[in-house]
């Protein structure tokens, strides 16, 4: 049995289309990266520094210590497959969009109440084989 790496945005990939989400997960067909998928996994990067201090100690790790994270998420991104950019736009164009979503989302939505938070998102692997249709043992 193979092992398939699945995030909640490939869940989302499969009900909106099926096909494309076997060609990518099961074919291994690459499909390149669009630079907004990109900057929300770097904002999740952010989220996650943010929240596991949290967690850790009952205090959010520093904006800056979020925002840094977040920068090198996209920049190591960035390197390892250049991701779609809209016409006219560069990688120092989305590195300030993320920059500013995240000092954004730390003012309004991290330190609004992180009691609320009970987990960090973490990365998991599902077991998963194909007879006629995609089925996961879990």
């Amino acid at each position: 049995m193979e092992k398939i790496l699945l995030r909640a945005s490939g869940i989302q990939q499969f009900v909106s289309c099926p096909r494309q989400w076997y060609n990518v997960h099961i074919l291994g067909i690459k499909i390149r990266p669009r630079a907004a998928s990109r900057a929300g996994t770097s904002l999740h990067k952010a989220s996650e520094i943010g929240y596991t201090e949290y967690l850790k100690n009952k205090q959010l790790a520093p904006v800056q210590d979020c925002v840094d994270a977040g920068i090198e998420e996209w920049r190591t991104l960035f390197k390892e497959e250049e991701p779609i950019l809209d016409e006219g736009t560069t990688s120092n164009d989305i590195e300030k969009l993320v920059q500013m979503g995240i000092v954004k989302y730390y003012a309004e939505i991290m330190s609004n109440d992180p009691d609320e938070v009970q987990g960090v998102e973490e990365r998991f692997e599902l077991m998963g084989h194909i007879i006629d249709e995609i089925t996961f043992d879990l």
